[in-house]
């Protein structure tokens, strides 16, 4: 996927580089704040899909590689606070005040952080409230899809640990130590239960 200031695409490449393709049908609405504000992994894909994300919404975006075909799933969970606005452009704006439009938006609303392969059937969407991770609170959302669009959960789990990895139905997360000097923790977890 590539962003720039005049239009968001993604690019089908060969292995030596060579593009074979590129799909331009991709919403724009937050283009300034997709250039400047990039988290997490937001790109998973297998044989007959390709599923992304965008920072700025809850959307799970689904796109056919052979049809060009591209589907949206979104189920908002209720913690998800979103934008109306996208930020400045680099050129109407000096770094500063880009720097405050970027923190703003992460102070004030919800970041659609990373994007995940749960299991073979699950892919799972990880959320970030920025101003609930530094009070010390559950700044993250967890959210489950099928790869068809549903969501089978009851409710979102939420919690204060970043989840760096999502794969054969366990999630690894990692925790800062209060120390300085000390290393990070890691932990991992399975879900007894993922459906209704």
């Amino acid at each position: 996927m590539e962003i720039t200031p005049e239009d968001v695409f993604i690019r089908m490449l060969k292995a030596n580089g060579e593009e074979v393709g590129r799909f331009n049908e991709i919403p724009d609405s937050f283009i300034n704040l997709m250039q400047r504000y990039r988290v997490g992994n937001q790109l998973i894909a297998d044989d007959q899909y390709l599923f992304f994300t965008m920072v700025a919404g809850p959307t799970l975006f689904r796109l056919n590689l052979q049809e060009k075909v591209l589907n949206r799933f979104e189920q908002p969970p209720d913690y998800v606070t979103q934008t109306e606005r996208d930020i400045s452009s680099l050129q109407q704006v000096d770094h500063a005040e880009l720097a405050a439009e970027v923190s703003y938006f992460t102070d004030n609303y919800t970041a659609s952080y990373s994007l995940h392969r749960f299991t073979e059937q699950l892919l799972l969407i990880q959320y970030q409230n920025r101003r609930d991770v530094v009070d010390g609170k559950a700044g993250f959302g967890i959210q489950l899809v099928t790869k068809d669009g549903k969501f089978p959960m009851e409710s979102d789990l939420l919690t204060d640990e970043w989840i760096v990895a999502a794969a054969n139905g366990k999630i690894y997360t990692m925790v800062q130590q209060d120390n300085e000097y000390a290393l990070p923790k890691v932990f991992v977890y399975k879900l007894k239960r993922y459906f209704h």
